[in-house]
């Protein structure tokens, strides 16, 4: 479609930061999903490298299932999670105290909690017109204030003195959301 339309749509890393830890009491399987993919038992450490160390393990471990790899500090065994293509990273940890992000090193929220991280779509266009989303009762047209001002004057028969109607402007907003959101639908 960008070659028909010359727009091209564009995706970032998507990151979750990782916290500190210290010496970790086992985590059961189960514990810790990331993107609906349950982490394996991950067993008692003594130092908090050592627990980042095995929970990043846990995540690459997966990786083909969710898209998402981890890294770990060395020294505060932090874990921070990455996603390349721009997918949603999802962070689900379960109520048991093993899931808490000071024993897992995934700077989540508290036990019990899903985190979701996003990444940002940008919208580009090779045309002079700028990037047109709506339909056949109305639109908007965004780009440069001197092509927006000659498209009003040179397409006066085409304009409507309406504006664009929600459904309109909430389906381009839903379209734009599963764009943003990637291969998870």
């Amino acid at each position: 479609i960008s070659g028909q339309t010359g727009v091209t749509a564009t995706v970032g890393s998507t990151t979750v930061a990782g916290t500190a830890t210290t010496a970790g009491a086992a985590i059961a399987a189960g514990d810790i999903s990331i993107n609906g993919v349950a982490l394996g038992a991950i067993t008692s450490t003594a130092t908090g490298a050592q627990r980042g160390s095995e929970v990043a393990a846990a995540v690459n471990a997966v990786t083909n299932q969710t898209g998402v790899t981890a890294t770990f500090d060395t020294t505060t065994g932090a874990v921070s999670l990455s996603a390349a293509d721009g997918r949603n990273i999802t962070v689900t940890q379960s109520t048991n105290a093993g899931a808490a992000a000071n024993n897992t090193g995934i700077g989540s929220a508290a036990t019990g909690s899903t985190t979701i991280a996003t990444s940002k779509v940008t919208l580009n266009s090779t045309s002079s017109a700028g990037i047109t989303l709506g339909g056949a009762t109305g639109g908007f047209t965004s780009g440069k204030a001197e092509i927006v001002e000659l498209l009003r004057q040179r397409s006066r028969p085409y304009l409507f003195s309406n504006s664009l109607p929600p459904p309109i402007a909430a389906g381009a907003l839903c379209a734009l959301n599963l764009v943003q959101q990637g291969d998870q639908r």
